[in-house]
């Protein structure tokens, strides 16, 4: 009886992870991601061609980002419940502001006292967290510039008036909170703008663009690892 009890075992893991791998399915790309900014240009590229990928996500980076996007849903369901006012989940997507379709969606925009603060969440391990106080203004270069990418569109586009934007990091493990704004400042902006015409620039000239990942972490876990690394192998 014991072996048969082993034999129709089915593992949670294994019916999790079967979950998942059919829930993320994603259709074919029209536009960049907004929150691919400043990351690889390459592989931004590939993502924009609708590239193979030779890399997929693994089954815990898979289950990782689940965790991610159930912290997302929790913390917009309760907005919605107790601050009805406020937008969550604003779509985007803008073709002029920086020469090329992106789109994306924006966490939440609030309205309290006649400001317009527009929010990204991101949700980060207990380490991640603490280590996020040593970065400069305090958070990730990627999240600072995700913000502001999204305030200059809606700017631009005079869709939206948005007085400040504002990281809020969650640590996953225990649920600390810290809340930051994103300067406003020109030193931001400009690096935004360069970060788009890089990638955008890339894209509509047909042209690969170098591999140079803009954190040394990257490469571990891009989806084009394999690909990259041949085509860095066939230059030589």
């Amino acid at each position: 009886m014991a072996k048969n009890v082993k034999e129709n075992h089915i593992l949670i893991e294994q019916i999790i992870n079967e979950f998942l791998s059919k829930d993320k399915k994603y259709g074919k790309a029209t536009s960049f991601w907004i929150s691919s900014v400043y990351t690889c240009n390459r592989k931004r590229y590939y993502q924009r061609t609708n590239t193979e990928q030779t890399n997929p996500p693994t089954s815990r980076t898979i289950r990782v980002f689940a965790v991610g996007d159930m912290f997302h849903k929790w913390i917009q369901d309760i907005i919605r419940i107790k601050a009805k006012s406020f937008e969550v989940e604003y779509y985007v997507k803008d073709e002029k502001t920086f020469g090329g379709a992106v789109s994306g969606y924006v966490d939440c925009i609030a309205r309290l006292n006649g400001c317009n603060t527009l929010y990204e969440f991101k949700s980060v391990n207990s380490m991640a967290f603490k280590f996020m106080a040593q970065k400069k203004y305090g958070a990730s270069p990627s999240h600072l510039l995700q913000a502001m990418t999204y305030r200059m569109i809606l700017e631009a586009n005079k869709e939206k008036k948005i007085d400040q934007a504002r990281i809020v990091y969650f640590d996953k493990d225990s649920l600390r909170i810290k809340e930051l704004e994103v300067p406003n400042s020109p030193e931001i902006r400009e690096a935004v703008r360069k970060d788009w015409k890089e990638a955008i620039g890339f894209y509509n000239a047909g042209v690969l663009p170098p591999a140079e990942p803009k954190e040394k972490w990257e490469c571990r876990y891009c989806p084009f690892k394999d690909l990259c690394d041949k085509t860095e192998k066939e230059k030589k």
